[in-house]
């Protein structure tokens, strides 16, 4: 199921739930790398994102939420009561990657495009469970609150609510 409202959007990013892998630097130059296998899953994870809004996504400046749901295969050599209990809810998926990485990798492939900078994210809520299809749910919703660069002018038409909370 895939959502998209003005503030709001939820999409699915298919397939078992990768993680940010660590950056390495060249020694000589002091470039910043990223393996390929990283930088094609935020690629399809920003796909997945523009198949949702039919396009072009603009990026907000407003302070956003952010919460990803992460869902993991139960692997095929559990016995059938194992499946059940992991299908259930009962077993916890205690593999990698890490639930924060999961997060991260989610968080770099929206910066720029759904948010200009990912410390724009003021809440995040990072989940890893079993499912019968691997994929991400991915929900971004834009705060009520204003961005800490706000002017005085900015917060006073806050107060009285004519400030238009997705510009």
């Amino acid at each position: 199921m895939m959502i998209a409202r003005k503030g709001f959007i939820e999409f699915v990013v298919p397939g078992k739930p990768r993680g940010k892998a660590r950056v390495w630097t060249d020694g000589r130059s002091g470039r910043k790398f990223v393996d390929k296998k990283t930088r094609d899953y935020m690629e399809q994870i920003v796909w997945c994102l523009k198949q949702v809004q039919r396009g072009y996504v603009s990026p907000t400046s407003r302070p956003t939420n952010i919460q990803v749901d992460a869902v993991f295969p139960v692997p095929v050599s559990w016995p059938q009561w194992k499946r059940v209990a992991a299908l259930a809810g009962d077993i916890a998926p205690t593999v990698k990657p890490d639930d924060d990485n999961i997060a991260k990798i989610v968080r770099d492939a929206l910066n720029g495009v759904l948010f200009k900078d990912d410390q724009q994210v003021i809440s995040s809520t990072d989940q890893k469970r079993y499912g019968e299809t691997p994929h991400i749910r991915i929900t971004v919703s834009v705060s009520d609150k204003l961005p800490a660069q706000c002017t005085k002018s900015e917060w006073e038409a806050h107060q009285s609510r004519t400030v238009d909370l997705y510009a």
